[in-house]
């Protein structure tokens, strides 16, 4: 008898055990696991869509999109968006035509080109900056012309980089350039340094004047949106930028005491305010965030 008793316990137990592992795969199939959620594309209606600040998952470069241009931070380059009509490739990658205002030897100054981005549904982007670097279009319709929705970017052996979003705070660095059409000259904050920078006559940038910038906001009155001083002594500041509202247009007014003019740099005041750098309303309020 105890042994007949022993022997269905065994065999309860192992009846029970079986139900139990039948129930949990059960459960466990009936149930979408994190890993199975698919990961899908999605529609990119313009630009604001993608504005920010991305960062390569794998190499940490980040790429800072607002309305108006596109930087490449590692690389140096700046690209200004030249049409608000994108293309959206055979791929499924949108097409943004841009033109280099700030390039290497790799992607020359003035060229234009495209930049493709693909956006998914888990907020990353997949981000091709620029498609066929060595390619070498010298006019927007010529660019246009090229990339239509019949060209595959990953097909003609772009490199993608896979970004997420930064949270929204301080850029790292802010760049922008002069409206005149020259390119002649450039600015660019950091927390650290705000520098002044022209065309040489080898075409090449130049660091004309630079400082370690502090915020004064007790300065910001009238047209002056924003100020930063970096040498001040006797009570006067040597050097300072303000940013000027000059009839609903943001310029860039740089101030470097020269001994022999006893005042400001003759250059620096010359160039105002048409070949100084102007400043949008998205690098204002960056500026504003990173110096406050």
């Amino acid at each position: 008898m105890r042994k007949s008793n022993c022997l269905f316990s065994k065999l309860k137990s192992r009846i029970l055990l079986a139900l139990t592992v039948f129930a949990l795969a059960f459960a466990v199939a009936g149930c979408d696991s994190p890993a199975s959620v698919s990961v899908v594309p999605v529609q990119i209606n313009s630009i604001n869509d993608i504005k920010g600040v991305w960062e390569d998952k794998s190499f940490g470069n980040p790429y800072e999109i607002t309305t108006v241009n596109i930087n490449d931070v590692m690389m140096g380059c700046f690209f200004n968006i030249m049409s608000d009509s994108f293309v959206t490739s055979k791929d499924g990658y949108t097409l943004i035509f841009t033109q280099c205002v700030q390039g290497t030897q790799y992607t020359p100054t003035g060229n234009y080109y495209v930049i493709a981005v693909k956006k998914y549904s888990n907020g990353t982007i997949d981000f091709v900056c620029p498609v066929d670097y060595k390619s070498n279009y010298t006019t927007l319709s010529a660019l246009q012309s090229v990339y239509t929705q019949n060209y595959d970017v990953e097909a003609n052996g772009n490199w993608k980089s896979t970004c997420a979003s930064i949270p929204e705070g301080t850029p790292s660095k802010v760049t922008f350039y002069d409206n005149s059409g020259y390119l002649s000259s450039k600015c660019e904050f950091s927390t650290t340094k705000a520098a002044f920078s022209m065309i040489d006559n080898s075409g090449g940038w130049y660091e004309y004047n630079t400082f370690s910038p502090t915020r004064d906001t007790s300065k910001e009155t009238g047209n002056i949106a924003l100020y930063l001083y970096g040498n001040r002594s006797y009570g006067a500041d040597q050097q300072y930028c303000a940013i000027k509202n000059e009839g609903g247009t943001y310029y860039v007014y740089w101030y470097s005491y020269d001994d022999e003019e006893e005042d400001n740099d003759y250059m620096l005041e010359g160039i105002y305010p048409d070949f100084m750098p102007v400043v949008s309303a998205d690098n204002l309020e960056k500026l504003k965030q990173m110096y406050q």
